[in-house]
């Protein structure tokens, strides 16, 4: 390379000596280079050898905010933070040596002072000569990459934790029953690491070797599940230690979208205890016989009753007449004795289930009660002829599978919130809310996710989207897809952008090779909504005069992460009050109906429900499509309403620096100057929103760190002035002029109502509300 070609292409020196006259081909050259380095998505710099500038392209100025002019013949460290000077040396002296540096990935400054994640790609420049002048250097912005590599490690160490700490053996297969991973509980109970259990079949694992009969009934269910049959059994099992132990062990196939079973699921909840418990009782089964009685026709003990006497222990004066009623447990007296004076009254048959004092054991046991009216040859009733059955046993092992299932249930459901949004967003002009109905009564945790968030131009994001199968595969990549598309939707130019920088997430990661996904971005303000669709049913728009839309404009396939793939965008505008509604496939699809019939039956009930609440609006659809009742996978639903418009808003961004406050007053007075805002709410206003700017520049950025503050003023219906100071910094209660900010605070409380301030890691946000008559500063 004798020349940089990218000094012609945005500015710098442009000293370089014309090409010889008839030279027409080397000028079209230098031309193309010019017109590519223009047009490339990355920054692309020319420096010498001493880090002075002497070329910057247009994304360069898009990305670090200087332009050619302000950059060009200034030294390149004007980009490098102070302690990563030393990195500028390293690489001056490298490329000295004609060394080339490739996808260096380290932290360069903005003309704002914002930090940026970028990779460089640094190449010697020589002359004709061939000694190196100085460096052509690419910048390529990793800032969302480096944020969704973050989410996504936030993401699997939150499957991760429920996975292990879900209080059950549990584990994943590949159809050939290859054992891939295993949860903590199943290896520290029972003893066994990672190497003895992983990488092989699950029925030559070491659970299974106290029984060849054992390991031969897995290797059958496994070959079962791998086509589609589930597998619930009770099994023996062995510890490390060698004791034996029973497990009730389920094996479950989970499927892709198309049915295709991707991997296993084996479960399992040790039981020996129950299992001993029970045996214990065994041995009472076979004294333990029906219990026959007789009554008058009015229901009482008029003869003695042997076998009764024998079981409960009552004596002929204890149980005659009702007497009998006193050997069943207290809770259960008041109910048997209503159920058998309606028998009586009535000379229908009587049935009941109780507990009744068993004496040989010292506890109530469940019997159940079934008695039959006996009439004379003139029909009229003579006696009641009855027997109770000892159910004790098989009554506690429902319970305890009533409980079991409970269980399982409970940690499914648990899972499933734990993937989902803790919380939606709250944005003012906008009511979101959602519901999640999980598609199955078993520990099966679903790939349906739904995400409200706050983008940082004031503007909702929301999505639904749905990955392939279920379990803890697509649960965990449920969680993964929805906290990515939130970290991309912060910086993407569109909704369609977004999906398909999410699709090259899935090509990196392959996280799944499956799912569907709705973005739609509204704008509070205007009503303006962006929408894109990857393969998912379309969102529905309803007026509040019942007006319904579907949005299927930007339909574009499902995200596999198969090659990068542009993804179309459309606009629609609301108007105030309307609904947005978006849905998994769960909530209008059935089995057997004919496709479409439950975008008709959406579109019918989301009519009759424009006017009621969203959390409303949520329940009714979810109760009007009959989820419950016919529940073939999951549900997600997202219910978004633009609330009524007002035209009073101050929106401003400036930097956190003191000298910037005067013109964010001066900037006050000329809004409120053109929306007649008067009186004491003027200077209230005035000064609680100066208060708050300066604890935001005073306590969120200090040592060298800089930053913007946001306020946003906006008048609700009641004439009042909601306000909300936000940061981008850590907040800090140490400065030296605490005291002070803290006489601001007690001011911002005294003139405002609901007064709040919430603080994270990414910043914070003060938020209150000044009423008309807000009462004049002091």
């Amino acid at each position: 390379m004798n020349e940089d070609p990218t000094a012609r292409a945005t500015g710098g020196d442009q000293s370089a000596a014309a090409p010889p006259a008839g030279e027409e081909e080397e000028r079209r050259r230098l031309a193309h280079f010019a017109a590519v380095v223009d047009a490339s998505s990355d920054a692309i710099v020319s420096k010498t050898l001493e880090g002075v500038v002497t070329s910057w392209n247009a994304s360069a100025e898009r990305i670090f905010g200087y332009t050619a002019d302000e950059i060009v013949g200034k030294s390149i460290r004007l980009l490098i933070p102070e302690e990563r000077q030393a990195e500028e040396d390293e690489i001056l002296a490298n490329l000295r040596a004609g060394r080339y540096i490739e996808h260096y990935e380290t932290v360069r400054l903005t003309k704002g002072g914002v930090p940026l994640d970028v990779s460089l790609s640094i190449s010697p420049v020589k002359d004709g000569t061939g000694a190196i002048v100085g460096a052509s250097k690419i910048v390529r912005d990793i800032t969302q990459r480096k944020r969704a590599d973050e989410a996504l490690m936030a993401a699997t160490a939150k499957f991760e934790s429920v996975f292990n700490q879900s209080g059950i053996f549990a584990g994943i297969m590949d159809p050939n029953g290859t054992l891939i991973e295993i949860n903590v509980l199943a290896l520290d109970f029972c003893g066994y690491t990672r190497e003895e259990v992983l990488d092989r079949p699950f029925w030559e694992t070491p659970w299974w070797r106290g029984s060849d009969a054992v390991r031969e009934r897995l290797r059958v269910a496994t070959r079962a599940a791998a086509e589609g049959e589930a597998f619930r059994e009770k099994l023996h099992y062995w510890l490390a230690d060698g004791t034996e132990r029973i497990v009730d062990f389920a094996m479950h196939p989970i499927r892709d979208k198309l049915g295709v079973v991707r991997f296993l699921h084996p479960t399992g909840i040790d039981i020996t205890e129950r299992e001993q418990a029970e045996q214990r009782f065994r041995s009472l089964v076979a004294i333990v016989t029906d219990v026959p009685w007789t009554a008058d026709p009015r229901g009482n003990f008029t003869e003695l009753q042997p076998s009764w006497s024998e079981y409960t222990g009552q004596n002929w004066e204890s149980y005659r007449g009702l007497g009998w009623l006193d050997a069943l447990h207290p809770d259960d007296r008041a109910p048997v004795r209503e159920a058998w004076g309606r028998a009586t009254s009535r000379g229908d048959l009587f049935q009941a289930t109780g507990r009744l004092w068993h004496a040989a054991s010292g506890e109530h046991r469940y019997v159940a009660a079934r008695a039959t009216p006996v009439s004379r040859g003139d029909g009229a009733l003579d006696e009641w002829v009855g027997a109770c059955t000892d159910i004790h046993e098989r009554t506690i092992a429902e319970q305890a599978l009533r409980e079991q299932e409970a269980e399982e249930r409970e940690i499914a459901v648990g899972l499933q919130r734990a993937l989902l949004p803790g919380h939606l967003a709250s944005v003012q002009g906008v009511a979101v809310a959602a519901r999640y109905e999980a598609g199955s009564d078993v520990l099966e945790v679903g790939g349906d996710w739904y995400d409200a968030f706050e983008l940082p131009d004031g503007r909702v994001g929301l999505t639904v989207g749905d990955v392939v199968g279920h379990g803890l595969v697509a649960g965990a990549a449920m969680g993964q897809l929805r906290t990515t598309l939130a970290a991309l939707a912060q910086h993407a130019d569109s909704p369609g952008v977004a999906l398909s920088r999410l699709d090259e997430f899935l090509a990196r990661t392959r996280t799944t090779d499956f799912a569907t996904v709705c973005y739609a971005i509204l704008d509070p303000t205007t009503g303006a909504v962006e929408y894109a669709s990857a393969g998912h049913p379309p969102v529905l728009a309803v007026s509040p005069d019942g007006t319904t839309v579907w949005l299927d404009g930007a339909q574009s396939p499902p995200l596999t992460g198969h090659g990068r793939r542009e993804r179309p965008d459309a606009t629609t505008t609301l108007e105030p009050g309307s609904l947005l509604v978006l849905y998994s496939d769960g909530l209008v699809e059935r089995r057997r109906e004919r496709p479409g019939l439950g975008l008709e039956r959406l579109e019918r009930a989301a009519v009759t429900l424009v006017d009621v609440s969203v959390d409303e609006v949520c329940d009714g659809l979810v109760a009007e499509l009959g989820v419950e009742a016919s529940r073939d996978d999951d549900v997600a639903v997202l219910v978004a309403r633009l609330l009524p418009a007002f035209a009073r808003r101050f929106h401003r961004v400036f930097p956190g620096r003191p000298e910037e406050l005067r013109d964010l007053r001066a900037a006050m007075r000329e809004w409120m100057d053109d929306q007649a805002v008067e009186g004491p709410v003027r200077d209230a206003l005035l000064l609680a929103v100066g208060e708050a700017c300066a604890n935001a520049v005073e306590h969120a950025y200090r040592e060298g760190v800089s930053g913007d503050v946001q306020v946003d003023i906006s008048e609700d219906a009641d004439r009042s002035f909601a306000v909300s100071v936000r940061d981008f910094g850590r907040f800090r209660s140490d400065s030296a002029s605490g005291e002070d900010r803290g006489r601001g605070t007690d001011i911002m409380r005294r003139l405002a109502t609901d007064f709040s301030r919430d603080s994270s890691p990414t910043g914070t946000t003060v938020r209150f509300r000044l009423p008309m008559d807000a009462p004049t500063p002091a």
